[in-house]
């Protein structure tokens, strides 16, 4: 496949002049609004049309990818020439993406992708699929299972979940592209609230004449900003349901595949062993009803968007262990956690209040010299004192043999990570001297795909058991409740 020099489908000519003509949508849209249509805009037009034209031509004709001695050669660049070498066993990963024009002339964008990159290493704009299927075969030979299941200890045979149409229209519900919207929703109803109020200077009978006016103002507004918000919501629920439609993951050998979208399909390729942790995240939205979505941390994999790390949209929490076991058994512990000290629900209310307490005693200025709404600020207080105090009850942390787990929450969303020792690049612990005056510690975990998490408030004594299981030696408590027994440590 492709030992000769091979130039992408003649599609890619196309698609490249589009991408020209897209980024100048905008500048063209302003000038004919300011200008009007004008004999000299339709000849810049013209010229912008022939130059993307040419541009996409000359880029596609420049373009040429070959295989030779066991490496991947990348040609490109019309005035500037690029070559690229990509060795064939540095290849992890294989993306194929279809847009709308891309399905009309069944081709597919192919992003190839190393190990340790941070971004692809080459991009292909228009493959036809049964070429891009070979490339891919050609570059990343599938193992036997027989083999994988030898070198990981873990059987591994083919599962496949596509997600129902009722799922999808749940995540779509329950995302959070609604909560903007009722945030407006809210402030114009303050500021309508903000017109009623009395005014001693009027005589009764004209205040009831334009109090009577302004309830009938606020009741129309009001159903129609209900019919505006439900209609925007119902807007960001069908973007969600095309740009997710036909979610579907499968595990295969050694690898994952997620496959999503029904305008512009994107399927991702992700090998196991560069999975360095599992999330599962629950909303405000979510969490009453028990659901969650599973995302992943992969080392070096170039996450353009938070979607690409998306495992499953939306997942039972009382299903994550078995949707594990099927898909990533590598993962599947059921570990339970235990709360932080009762020392540290202080210092979580504390905190959150002291975060929100600037923005709410500002209101009272702006009560005393400008608007009687602004002590409704106050209510922030006991909001912060909720917070904090949710977020010391869902923190907790766990080890299972060499798995380790964290829980932890910022204001909407609790997220509960479950990380593997050996993929942990650093583990940090470190305290202030308010924390050290109560035997508090803070410890922090860096992986290799960059993220970071960390647990504030943890007894030190945890904290130096967390060290030594996290260095594979002897617990400084051999029964500590979260740390199983001796074999779990060696």
């Amino acid at each position: 496949m492709c030992f000769e020099p091979c130039r992408l489908h003649p599609a890619g000519a196309l698609l490249s002049a589009v991408k020209i003509l897209r980024n100048s949508i905008i500048p063209l849209v302003i000038v004919l609004v300011s200008q009007g249509i004008q004999t000299w805009v339709l000849i810049a037009g013209g010229i912008l049309l022939l130059v993307a034209s040419g541009w996409g031509i000359l880029s596609w004709y420049r373009f040429t990818y070959q295989i030779k001695d066991n490496e991947l050669n990348v040609h490109s660049g019309i005035f500037v020439r690029k070559k690229t070498l990509i060795p064939r066993e540095r290849i992890q990963v294989i993306d194929f993406n279809q847009g709308i024009l891309q399905r009309l002339f069944g081709v597919v964008t192919v992003q190839i992708e190393t190990a340790g990159g941070t971004e692809p290493e080459a991009v292909f704009t228009a493959v036809a699929k049964q070429d891009a299927e070979n490339l891919r075969q050609t570059l990343l030979p599938a193992k036997p299972v027989e083999i994988e299941a030898e070198t990981t200890g873990v059987a591994t045979p083919k599962a496949s979940k596509k997600i129902s149409f009722s799922e999808l229209i749940i995540f779509g519900i329950t995302s959070t592209s609604g909560f903007g919207l009722v945030a407006a929703f809210f402030s114009g109803i303050f500021t309508l609230l903000h017109q009623i109020r009395w005014r001693p200077d009027l005589e009764q009978a004209y205040f009831m004449q334009i109090y009577e006016q302004i309830v009938a103002s606020i009741l129309f507004t009001l159903i129609f900003a209900i019919i505006v918000l439900l209609f925007l919501w119902l807007l960001a629920v069908i973007g969600i349901v095309i740009k997710y439609g036909r979610f579907t993951v499968t595990r295969a050998e050694d690898r994952l595949q997620i496959v999503y979208g029904l305008l512009e399909r994107h399927q991702i390729s992700i090998p196991v062993q560069r999975i360095q942790a599992v999330r599962f995240t629950e909303g405000l939205m979510r969490q009453p009803w028990g659901y969650g979505a599973l995302k992943i941390e992969s080392a070096g994999y170039a996450l353009e968007s938070g979607e690409k790390a998306l495992l499953w949209p939306l997942l039972r929490r009382r299903e994550l262990i078995n949707f594990l076991q099927e898909f990533l058994p590598e993962f599947a512990y059921d570990i339970p956690l235990e709360t932080l000290p009762t020392i540290a629900r202080n210092r979580y209310i504390f905190r959150a209040t002291l975060a929100m307490s600037p923005l709410a005693l500002a209101g009272i200025p702006v009560a005393i010299f400008w608007l009687e709404w602004g002590w409704v600020t106050l209510l922030l207080l006991p909001l912060a004192v909720f917070s904090g105090w949710w977020q010391y009850q869902d923190a907790g942390w766990g080890c299972q043999q060499n798995m380790l787990a964290v829980r932890f929450r910022n204001l909407f969303v609790r997220t509960t990570v479950l990380v593997p020792r050996h993929c942990m690049q650093s583990l940090t612990i470190g305290h202030s001297p308010f924390q050290r005056r109560v035997d508090l510690v803070t410890f922090g975990l860096d992986l290799a795909s960059m993220a970071y998490f960390e647990l504030v408030d943890v007894s030190k004594q945890e904290g130096e058991d967390l060290m030594q299981w996290y260095t594979g030696k002897q617990s400084l408590v051999v029964d500590h409740p979260r740390i199983n027994n001796q074999d779990d440590l060696e």
